[in-house]
């Protein structure tokens, strides 16, 4: 049987059950720890989802990212709010901007924004029960409990708002300890949808792979 054709079963017959588990406590964690970070941005107004275009960098957040592939320094396309940790070294969106702004139908004023932050048990526990469990059904290891939770979207006259899930754009995620070894990646999206993306290694701990317009919480297996 095709291995695409196996994989896209998987994950409908996942989604479809999970609908079952209690996902919007998942959401709701998920969308907590995305307010929080959105508030490295300066606000021009009360509300604490908007951001703007000018940016605050507070300590451990950085407008940017940038990684070593191949030997070189590569800066990611996408500006944003990028918090790292211990096991996510780097987050680098390699599409041009303006290659990413039309195949998301961008016009005007409008421009893609990423809000990434390290993710873990506590701040997305359900995120990660759902990884492990996703996993365990296909055969997988997962290698950390320490994800990446990405929100890829745009800034539209200083106010954020994600992107759809048929955008796709190509990340690489250069990681240290045990996910570096990884070779696949499964995304846990709202309610609790999940997707399993094959995912290229460099040797030296960079994974490449596709990732998804909106919010998602990417793990790493092999």
């Amino acid at each position: 049987m095709n291995m695409k054709f196996v994989k896209k079963m998987l994950t409908v017959s996942l989604a479809a059950a999970l609908v079952v588990m209690p996902m919007t406590a998942f959401a709701t964690t998920d969308s907590s720890s995305d307010e929080t970070t959105s508030t490295v941005t300066t606000s021009t107004s009360s509300n604490s989802s908007d951001s703007s275009d000018t940016y605050v960098a507070p300590e451990g957040v950085s407008f940017s990212s940038q990684a070593t592939i191949g030997g070189k320094v590569v800066k990611s396309s996408v500006p944003g709010s990028y918090q790292l940790g211990t096991t996510v070294k780097a987050v680098v969106f390699t599409q041009s901007l303006d290659g990413l702004k039309a195949a998301a139908g961008m016009t005007g004023t409008e421009r893609p924004y990423a809000r990434v932050y390290e993710s873990n048990a506590k701040k997305s526990p359900l995120a990660l029960e759902t990884a492990n469990w996703t996993a365990s059904v296909l055969g997988k290891t997962l290698l950390s409990d320490t994800g990446i939770n990405i929100n890829l979207g745009k800034m539209t006259d200083g106010k954020f708002s994600s992107l759809t899930d048929s955008v796709k754009t190509p990340v690489t995620i250069a990681l240290k300890g045990d996910a570096a070894g990884a070779t696949s990646v499964i995304a846990v999206g709202p309610n609790g949808v999940v997707e399993f993306i094959d995912a290229t290694n460099d040797g030296a701990g960079n994974v490449t792979f596709e990732a998804i317009g909106g919010q998602h919480t990417y793990y790493f297996v092999k």
